[in-house]
């Protein structure tokens, strides 16, 4: 099959087929476009470069309005608005190869629009020898193009140990398209295979299976539907609020299995939110309840997807249609929705991994129960430091103290040793030395072995430097308040 030059191939595409009125008016702002990316590969003069640009992101703005059914003299102040944003945004603050991956997005969603029209008088050239590569159908659509290995390989940041393969990226790839359209794939309104052809190698088909998390449970309000007015008419949203298990760990092109998403950890947990089953944004806590991400709340889930074929009733897309739009009054509703049915999520301190969060928890409850308007609630104190050198201080995990005295607190998530005694002692002595008294040491955890018990005893019998006995005690977690079992959400 020849190649073709794709500028030939979408200008007859526009000549030759009835797409509407308005798309044909802006042949002659299409032909620019084309112009000015071929400029911009050939100027490197930085101002010409911003100019070229701010004209290539105007037009494909206002294709992107008149493919939503607008005519250009009849735009709105809201469209203009839209239009100056999408060149702010993308023309004046996006540099090299962000700005090139826009380009090839937005022309992407002008091919998209363009193929809601009704095509007639198309012919197509018979390609001999070459099967149908989809698993499902003898018709589908094919999405192909063609990018430097450096862009492929941005597939796999953040991933940890790197990834250099390029049958590993395409798993990857495979993943990505997976979780993004799990609600498309899921509702049987796709059927999604990826081609992978390495150099040298054999080719191979893999169907591409909906990404999704493994639930252990649904906390109030639970799996259902709902029908809101997010402010331009009703629009339906399917909703799961939940716990989630951690899924197994990633089997080549198995998307039963994950690497990245819906790990129970911190960046892939919270809120997702879908429009029509596709993701637009996920991983949300501190835009909708103001709390940032914690371990605490690695268990938690809230998939939201709003369902309308309208998209005047839809929070607004980025428009590079890959996130929702900040500051959009819809988007805002739907988080004002979202607390109304979870006010804010509550911690599932189990998760913690370490017991300096256990002792910020505690301080926090002291600080808010404890009536002494004098009191002293502190995680960062430290002792020895009348040494006067910087290697000697000490931080105790809780000092509290009260018109009652001064407590002092060591602890583990789990079990205490006899190491953690001697470690509490320190504490005390370091108090000692710098001359405070303390009044009592409590070594906490969720189990203070009976061994840990005796030798408090025998340290109780013991005088500090200041001639005072050594007041220990042993606590748990429970009791003082704070609780490691799974939250309940009434």
């Amino acid at each position: 099959m020849d190649k073709f030059d794709i500028k030939t191939i979408t200008l007859d595409y526009l000549l030759t087929t009835p797409l509407g009125e308005n798309l044909v008016k802006l042949k002659s702002l299409y032909e620019k476009i084309q112009e000015n990316i071929y400029a911009m590969a050939e100027n490197d003069d930085p101002d010409k470069l911003k100019q070229l640009k701010m004209g290539t992101i105007l037009t494909f703005a206002v294709i992107g309005k008149v493919i939503e059914g607008k005519d250009p003299q009849k735009f709105s102040k809201e469209d203009w608005k839209d239009i100056a944003e999408a060149v702010s945004e993308y023309a004046i603050k996006m540099d090299g190869r962000d700005y090139s991956a826009f380009v090839f997005s937005l022309y992407s969603r002008y091919i998209d629009g363009s193929a809601n029209y009704k095509i007639t008088d198309f012919s197509a050239e018979l390609v001999e020898n070459q099967s149908w590569p989809g698993n499902y159908n003898t018709t589908g659509t094919i999405v192909s193009f063609i990018c430097k290995r450096e862009m492929f390989k941005t597939l796999a940041r953040g991933i940890r140990g790197g990834v250099s393969t390029f049958r590993t990226m395409a798993d990857i790839l495979c993943e990505d398209i997976g979780f993004v359209y799990a609600g498309v794939i899921t509702a049987a309104g796709a059927n999604i295979t990826l081609l992978i052809e390495p150099f040298g190698a054999m080719s191979e088909r893999k169907a591409i299976g909906a990404v999704e998390p493994d639930w252990a449970d649904y906390i109030k309000p639970g799996a259902g539907a709902e029908t809101v007015n997010l402010g331009s008419g009703d629009v339906v949203i399917d909703y799961k609020f939940g716990r989630i298990n951690e899924k197994r760990s990633r089997e080549e092109f198995n998307n039963s299995t994950t690497r990245k998403y819906y790990m129970r950890n911190m960046s892939s947990s919270g809120v997702e939110i879908r429009i029509n089953g596709r993701v637009l944004c996920y991983n949300l806590f501190n835009e909708i309840w103001g709390i940032e991400k914690h371990n605490s709340y690695n268990y938690l889930l809230v998939i939201v997807n709003i369902k309308s074929d309208d998209r005047n009733k839809l929070p607004k897309t980025r428009t590079s249609k890959n996130g929702l739009r900040e500051g959009d009054s819809k988007l805002e509703k739907l988080f004002d929705w979202i607390r109304s049915n979870m006010h804010e999520p509550k911690k599932d301190l189990s998760l913690a991994d370490h017991e300096t969060d256990l002792f910020q928890e505690l301080k926090r409850n002291k600080e808010i129960y404890n009536p002494d308007p004098n009191k002293v609630i502190d995680t960062e104190m430290h002792v020895f430091t009348a040494t006067g050198e910087s290697k000697d201080r000490v931080r105790i995990d809780l000092y509290e103290k009260t018109t009652t005295g001064i407590t002092i607190y060591e602890g583990k998530k789990e079990v205490t040793t006899s190491k953690d005694v001697y470690q509490l002692r320190m504490y005390w002595d370091g108090l000692v030395y710098d001359g405070i008294t303390p009044t009592k040491g409590i070594l906490v955890a969720s189990n203070n072995p009976d061994s840990v018990k005796a030798l408090i005893q025998i340290v109780n019998t013991m005088q500090d430097a200041s001639g005072n006995n050594y007041v220990f005690e042993t606590k748990t977690w429970e009791e003082l308040g704070i609780n490691l079992s799974r939250p309940v959400h009434n």
